[in-house]
């Protein structure tokens, strides 16, 4: 049997049905929400514990708090350091776990650090694993940072954390809107590693970037929960 194709008064009517649909479900939905939670009374808890210990690729380090510097802006919540021999070389990773930050990891940097990447040395890069990171060097070590998404990939700018925060949140975290928690999950896990400068920095890059996967895929099945506090 043949189907005949719709004419366009049928091909109308039908977009008609879909977009009076769609428009139905997403105002049923945020009236469900308003009715059920008529004001959003949670914001995310900025409690969290670094673990003690954390295997880099199967290889125990140390570890020790860091102290935060009072002035730093109050999205700092934590931080902690941790210390590997890894492929023959010293790794310092240094984590600081920001709720609701200013996450343009260069300008944190310059503000909180006194770094300022070289312009020649500094690149950002995007791999298909992990995300977006940054590296550079200066006289005494070689540097790879980035921030660690709750959802998405890792970023370098505020402006692609917002994306994430935009694009991901909406998917992950509906339910929870809906039970009167934030829309978006606005926090950053700062990863910085280093090593010492060599006389091959780009030897010295190759091994913090081989690190750095083994890192954030640790990081990302060990996020911390979104807790909530009134």
């Amino acid at each position: 049997m043949q189907t005949q194709p719709l004419n366009w008064r049928q091909r109308d009517s039908w977009i008609r049905w879909v977009v009076l649909i769609t428009a139905l479900s997403g105002v049923a939905t945020v009236t469900g929400r308003v009715l059920l939670y008529p004001a959003q009374s949670k914001v995310l808890s900025t409690a969290y514990r670094f673990p003690e210990q954390v295997a880099l690729a199967g290889q125990p380090g140390q570890a020790e708090a860091l102290a935060l510097d009072p002035e730093f802006p109050e999205f700092y919540a934590t931080a902690h350091r941790y210390r590997y021999q890894y492929q023959e070389r010293s790794v310092d990773i240094e984590m600081y776990y920001l709720v609701r930050p200013n996450a343009e990891l260069t300008e944190l940097l310059e503000d909180q650090f006194n770094q300022v990447p070289n312009p020649e040395t500094a690149l950002i890069k995007q791999s298909p694993d992990t995300g977006a990171y940054l590296t550079y060097s200066d006289s005494d070590r070689v540097y790879l940072t980035a921030c660690i998404n709750p959802h998405g990939g890792s970023t370098v700018t505020d402006q692609a954390f917002k994306y994430n925060r935009n694009f991901h949140d909406i998917q992950h975290r509906l339910l929870p809107w809906l039970r009167g928690e934030p829309l978006k999950d606005e926090r950053c896990l700062w990863a910085q590693l280093s090593t010492p400068a060599a006389a091959d920095d780009a030897a010295a890059t190759r091994t913090l970037e081989q690190a750095w996967k083994s890192w954030y895929d640790w990081w990302q099945a060990h996020f911390p929960e979104a807790t909530t506090v009134n």
